[in-house]
This record gives structure tokens, sequence and C-alpha cells, in this order.
């Protein structure tokens, strides 16, 4: 049976932000310090949050499914007056976010001789954070036998609705919601129609009368969802670092140091199951702490190498971290029936050994011509699996009794990826051209990157045997080669420009080949990104009076969309549309 779902949301939302901070610098002959103390604090409240969904049955017709999403309308049925209130839900959300930092260099600058000069550095750092998060839901169904004496209730409230629609009736229909003064915008540059939209007004008179109503089917407190997402906790950072920055003349320069990284993450998340009872009304769960704490040494080395003036050789090499998302280590757990979604709490930071080789080449009628390559061994890196059989529970401490179940998580890939590519850029202006030509300035980057990680992939073996229970599963644990999530093979940026007197403008480009957005263990079922094209504009102008200056800025001029495509069909999964953004107007510079 295909359906067609029409929602009408209003959202209230409140954003409080605080920033403060204050810095020490002193400068002696024997060192220099420079310290700072900050805090920060966030606060977002959403009090008022509505949803009403209408649903239309057998909506579609002779349906094909292998047309593209923009094909799909062509077989709707539309009728809105077979269209009825399914379900509403009501909540509201508050967040709060604290942090608290201090830290402190202190460094010193000295000649050992009379062409080595040399920088010695170090410093530590301190940071306290504090999260917190509420959330509170209510709803219910309207449809069908189950909301009777409420759907009676809201037509006595609302007797003008009678008639249409009498007291008895199994449904209300979407028509009488319409809010008549509602113009949809175009949506995705008319690609989709719109339809009418529920009045906000008359959704919230009616949870009055549902809350009045009391207690029932069609309109209570949600437990389940108003206590899995609840969390709070702390974190706390202790680092410090030593660096030497050593030169010899101008021709030679070392960078090279150590810093060392202690992160302890304690949180408090819901753990409950919703097969016990009615999880809406009652969900049994209990609150859980976990205490993690990571420490990991970075060495760092820098080395510039200028054998002449038209040319230098650098070479680089850093480790760097890439913690998890908080979201993804909150102690969260719940039980479904046929699905368990779980945050491993132990999740380990990705950890990146980066390699770094350039060249540059000056000339002043070429410009500064610079060519490179670049190679990262990443390990621990984190992605999401969706609906992973679990053969064995024992592994996210369950009992045997959850077998079988689809595991919704996040985990550290078990193996090492390479990431490695070349770099090219090219800056130059034309002051050799005559006339006005000399004004043309031209900057290109272009970097094309190689990748190639190994995903785990476990395949269930499912034999049929001749007593109880009938059947026996094995499970293979193999994996497959894809490229490393959210990585491009190529990215393309060029600018133009003309520079004349007062005047300079510049016109862009930004390219980025496809992205390997989701993984799966389908080939058909993982996403790419769309390739992406954007071009923006930039102009100034200065005015004879001296600091005044006019500007003009044109974003995404083209309308380029944000698109992850399905692989195995071509089609969009999902799409983005944030149009074109310009500004205009007069600066004025204080100087």
């Amino acid at each position: 049976m295909s359906t067609h779902d029409y929602t009408t949301n209003d959202s209230e939302r409140k954003l409080n932000v605080m920033v403060n901070s204050l810095t020490y610098t002193q400068n002696w002959p024997f060192l220099n310090i420079n310290a700072e103390v900050s805090h920060s604090y966030s606060e977002q409240k959403s009090p008022r949050n509505l949803s009403f969904n209408f649903n239309e049955v057998n909506a579609l017709q002779n349906f094909d499914r292998t047309v593209p999403p923009t094909e799909l309308p062509n077989y709707a049925v539309n009728n809105l007056d077979n269209t009825v209130l399914a379900d509403i839900y009501q909540y509201d959300e508050y967040s709060k976010d604290r942090e608290i930092t201090a830290k402190i260099d202190l460094s010193k600058e000295f000649n050992l001789f009379r062409k080595i000069s040399t920088k010695f550095k170090l410093g530590g750092k301190f940071a306290y954070r504090d999260r917190e998060y509420d959330y509170n839901a209510a709803g219910g169904f309207l449809n069908y036998g189950s909301g009777q004496g409420a759907r009676d209730a809201i037509l006595n409230a609302f007797p003008w609705m009678q008639e249409t629609v009498q007291s008895g009736s199994l449904n209300l229909p979407f028509p009488l919601f319409f809010d008549k003064g509602y113009n949809p915008m175009e949506f995705l540059k008319g690609k989709y129609d719109t339809w009418p939209a529920a009045d906000i007004g008359l959704m919230y008179d009616v949870v009055d009368v549902l809350k009045a109503f009391g207690d029932s089917e069609a309109y209570r407190h949600m437990d389940l969802s108003s206590t899995l997402y609840d969390y709070s906790g702390n974190e706390y950072l202790n680092a410090g670092y030593f660096m030497t920055d050593i030169q010899y003349a101008n021709v030679i320069r070392l960078i090279a140091g150590v810093r060392y990284e202690e992160v302890r993450r304690k949180y408090t998340g819901i753990q409950g199951n919703s097969t016990i009872g009615k999880p809406q009304t009652t969900y049994v769960h209990t609150d859980t702490t976990t205490d993690v704490t990571n420490a990991n040494l970075l060495p760092i080395v820098h080395l510039k190498y200028k054998p002449v003036d038209w040319f230098d050789i650098r070479f680089a090499y850093t480790n760097t971290l890439s913690r998890p998302d908080y979201i993804k280590i909150i102690p969260r757990l719940n039980i479904g029936r046929e699905t368990i979604t779980w945050k491993d709490y132990k999740l380990k930071p990705t950890r990146s050994e980066n390699f770094d080789l350039y060249l540059s080449f000056y000339d002043n009628t070429f410009g500064l011509f610079t060519i490179g390559g670049f190679k990262k061994n990443i390990e621990d890196m984190i992605f999401a699996i969706n609906g992973r059989v679990l053969l064995d529970p024992s592994e996210i401490g369950l009992s045997d009794s959850e077998k079988g179940k689809k595991l919704y998580s996040d985990l550290n890939n078990q193996y090492a990826v390479d990431l490695w590519g070349i770099e090219t850029s090219w800056q130059t202006n034309f002051r050799y051209l005559p006339g006005i030509l000399k004004g043309l300035v031209l900057d290109v980057n272009y970097t094309h990157i190689f990748s190639e990680a190994k995903y785990p992939r476990s395949i269930v073996y499912t034999e049929f045997i001749p007593e109880p229970p009938w059947y026996s599963q094995t499970v293979v644990d193999t994996f497959y080669t894809a490229r490393m999530l959210d990585q491009p093979d190529d990215i393309a940026n060029v600018a133009f420009g003309f520079d004349y007197k007062g005047f300079s403008g510049r016109i862009s480009l930004l390219y980025q080949s496809n992205i390997f957005r989701g993984v799966d263990f389908w080939p058909e079922l993982r996403e790419i990104t769309d390739d992406y094209w954007r071009w923006d504009i930039s102009i100034k102008q200065e005015l004879p009076w001296e600091g005044l200056q006019l500007y003009f800025n044109g974003r995404n001029i083209t309308g380029t969309f944000d698109r992850n495509l399905n692989i195995g069909t071509g089609y969009p999964s999902s799409e983005q549309y944030y149009g074109r953004g310009f500004d205009f107007g007069i600066r004025y510079r204080i100087k």
C-alpha cells in the first residue's frame, strides 16, 4: 500500500551566547610570556515545536520503482479530500554548553652563532567543558478507532468543522486544517510542486483541546522519546608542548617539537529496552555513566631548504587527531524488537601520520609555482554501521536473546587507511603585458587525491538442520575496498581577476569531484555526492574620499545544488539548495 504524507511544522528557537576572555602579554629580555583565560557559554531553548502529519493512502497509481525522483509526482493521486490527520507530535528541548580554557606560552630567542638564530617555545593548556541536553515529547494518533473520543472533542470545539464531518467519524480530512493564506514558495528551483499547509494557529488550538481532553492515544506524554536522548557530561583537556625553531641565514629552517594531550570524557546517558511493555507510556531504562581517558603524543618536524632566491623545498612530518563527536560516545543504548541502537563510549580518536613534500619556484615574470605531494597513514577511522546483523551480542555486552537483531552504531575501522595525493598551484600577475592588461591576475590550485580504505563486512550464512532450532547461522568477517569516507578525488580552485588603480575584481571557481559519503553492506546502497561546481564574484572600487569603498559580492551565482547520489541508481538520495547570495554596500575604513 502506497502512502503520501503531508506534514506542517512550526518551531521556535532561542539562542543565547556569551564569550569573554582575558589575555596577558609580557616581553622581558630573558623571556616572552603570552597567557589567556577564556570562557564561553551557549544556551539553546526550543520551547515550542509542533508537527501535524496528514496521510493519504493508495497515493500512487501504477508505480514504477525504476523512475527518478523527479518523475514520482506523475504517479501521485494527490486526493486531498482522501488525506486525513494521522498523528501529532509536540516537543520542547533545552541544551547548554560551557567551556573554560586557560593556556600559557613561553618563548625565548637567542643567537648561537652569527648566522644561526634559535627560538625555544613551550606551553600548556587546560580546558573544561560541561554539556547538558533535555528533551520532552508528547503526541499521539488520531486516525481510526484509537482516537475516536479525541476526534469528537475537536469537532465539538470547532463546530464549523461539523459542516464537513459529523461526530463519530473515523477521520478528520486535511482540508479542515488548510491555511487559506499560505503561499508556498518555489521549492528546489521548482523541480517539485508544493502543497497546502495546515493553519499553525489552528494546530495549537487543537493541541489545547487534546490537553483538556486528558491522557489518550491521541495525545499523551511520550516517555521513550522524552528519555532516550537526554544526556549530561564533562570533558577535561590537559595538554603541553615543546618546540624549537632553528634558522641558518635564510637558507635552512628547522622546526621540531612534540605535543602531549590527555582528554578525559565523562558522560551520562540512557540505556533502555523498548520491547518491554508500552515504552511510550513507561520506558524501562537506567542512567549510565562512563569515564574514559585518552592520551596521545604528537611529534612534528618542519624543514625548509632555500639554496637560491628562486627556489625552496619544504618537508613536514606531523601527527594529528580527530576525536569522535561527543554524540557518538554518549553511553546510549536502546534494544528494540528488531534493531539495537548503541553508542560506543570507547571509540578511539582517529589518528593520522602525515608526510608532506613541496617544491616552490619564483620568478618576477612567471610568478610563484608550487608542486608537491602528501601521504597520510590513518588509523582508527570512525565510520557508521547501519543494520549489521548482530550474531555475537556479547561483543557489546548483551545476552544471546538479542542475537539476530540489526545493529546501528559507529565503529573504529580495524584496517589502516592509506591516502596520498599531489598538489600544484600557480599565482601570477601579468605586469609584462601592455597597457591596461597588466592589471590581470591569476591564481590556480589543483589537488588530486588517491585513497583506499578497507571496510569491515560480515556475511551471514544460514544452514537448515533437521532438529530444533531447525537452522544454524555462521558469520564470516571480511571486508570490501572503497575510497576513504568524505574525500574527493579532485579539487580545483581558479581565481581570475583584474586590478587597476582603485578597482579590484575577482571571479572564482571551486570544483570538487564526488565524495564517498555512505558505507553499506550492499554496493548498490552506498552513497556519493554529485560533482560540485561553484562560481563566486567579488568587486571593490575605491571612492575619491579617503577610506570609502564600494563593494559587491556574489556567492554561488550559478545556483549550484548540494546533492547526494545513490551509487546503484545514480538518483539523488538528498538535495539541498542554499540559493544565491549577494552583498552590496559602502565600506569605510578608519586608518
